[in-house]
Parts: structure tokens; sequence; C-alpha cells
């Protein structure tokens, strides 16, 4: 298993991923523009599977359960259920993106999951709009648009540039989900005592 998956330095020399004849995922300047089109049919293919989830029976369960855990439960809604397959779909547009981006990178390793990339997508979540697929999407587009430009440098830098507000809501969402903010706050570039008196720290 170390030498296949390279532990600490990652896989390295990934292949070209050939989806057709004549189409592959690559990294070499030649495949840039079909990279491009590829990367939005996929955003599309996730948006309308996402939309159809939202607007069906499973998604208004799932709203309900964002709103008042409880109360759907008391209602009949199987709530551990509906959480599960949430993030075992949640797991799955993951895994996809990361095969994509492993071909695409031609290798992947764990500096693909630091803590400030984290950080990056979700600060993109809470400035679109945590209960907004449209404006987590313009939001990704604009601000990776925006860093390629040069106006922000990096993405990372596009990150930090939204300000306090997206900080407080990424700290906000951390101690929804009962995580530890250490390390949150330090990327966020809040001190330990700034942030919310209920994360543990």
């Amino acid at each position: 298993a170390h030498q296949r998956f390279g532990a600490a330095d990652g896989i390295s020399s990934v292949p070209p991923f050939p989806l057709l004849p004549g189409l592959v995922v690559s990294g070499g300047a030649a495949g840039r523009l079909q990279n491009y089109y590829i990367a939005w049919a996929l955003v599309i293919a996730a948006m309308v599977l996402m939309l159809n989830l939202i607007h069906s029976r499973v998604g208004r369960a799932l709203r309900s359960i964002h709103g008042a855990e409880d109360a759907s439960n008391a209602m009949g809604v199987d709530t551990a259920s509906y959480k599960l397959s949430t993030f075992v779909l949640s797991a799955a547009l993951a895994a996809v993106a990361g095969v994509f981006l492993t071909h695409f990178n031609g290798g992947i390793g764990p500096s693909e999951a630091s803590i400030m990339k984290s950080v990056r997508y979700v600060a993109i979540v809470a400035v679109g709009g945590m209960g907004s697929l449209w404006g987590t999407v313009a939001t990704s587009a604009v601000l990776s648009f925006l860093s390629l430009r040069g106006y922000f440098g990096t993405l990372d830098d596009a990150v930090r540039a939204m300000g306090h507000p997206g900080r407080r809501a990424m700290l906000r969402l951390a101690r929804d989900e009962e995580h530890t903010a250490t390390e949150l706050a330090d990327a966020a570039g809040l001190a330990p005592s700034a942030a919310s008196p209920h994360l543990k720290l």
C-alpha cells in the first residue's frame, strides 16, 4: 500500500484520463480548452442532480431536517437515514471531483486536503449562501476568475479578501458541526479569543 499510494508523498505520474477517443483529461497546455468544457459539463451535471434532489420529496425532507431536526424526527422523517444518504452523496461527488483533479494535476497528495483548502471551500459556501446552489457556484466562479486574472494573487488571497463576515460564518459552521476551531481560527486570521465560546479551543 505504501508503494502504491506513496504515503505522505502521495501519488505521482498519473496518466491522462481518456473519456472518449481524442478527449482526455490532463494538465497539458494542449488540453486546456477541452478541460474547461469538461469541468463545466461536470458542474452542470451536478447542478441538475442537486436541483432535482432539492425539489423532490427527499429534498423537502432535507430542508425540514435543516430547519428543525427534532421536529422532523417527531413528524416521522427518518433523519438518520437521510443524513447518511446525504453524506454518501457528498462523498461520491467529492470522489468524482478528486478523480478528475488527480488526472489533471498528474498526481495527488496530502496537500490537496490541507486545512487552508478546507477553509477556502467552506468560505465559498458561506459567502455564496449555505442554502443557495447558484450562489455557491457563482461565488466560486467569480473568485476563481479574479484570482486567475491576478486581481487577488492566489485563490487563498481571494478568500481572505472576503472579509470578516465570511470568516465568522466559517467559525459558526465549525461550531454547528462540532469541529475543533483552533486551526480554522488560525487559517481564517482570527485569534482564538475571537472564536465563539462554544467552540472547543
